[in-house]
């Protein structure tokens, strides 16, 4: 269970207490962000030289993890 307030994919829409999902374009309230969910797209925040990357970039990094599991497999 993950909350989506600690999700690299959440980006501030603008408006106080108003977030959006970048994986899902949806926006997601303060309330729904501190809910407890199961998502299988959750990704950590990840730092580059200080600096946390932008939620396009976690997309971009998830959907390569996700393309790259879905290519093994038996030979």
């Amino acid at each position: 269970m993950v909350k989506c307030i600690n999700c690299g994919l959440l980006d501030s829409a603008g408006k106080e207490g108003v977030y959006k999902c970048v994986r899902f374009a949806k926006e997601v309230t303060a309330q729904e962000s501190e809910d407890e969910i199961k998502c299988h797209y959750y990704l950590d925040v990840i730092f580059e030289e200080g600096l946390r990357l932008s939620p396009s970039q976690h997309l971009l990094i998830q959907e390569g993890e996700h393309r790259s599991k879905k290519m093994r497999g038996p030979i």
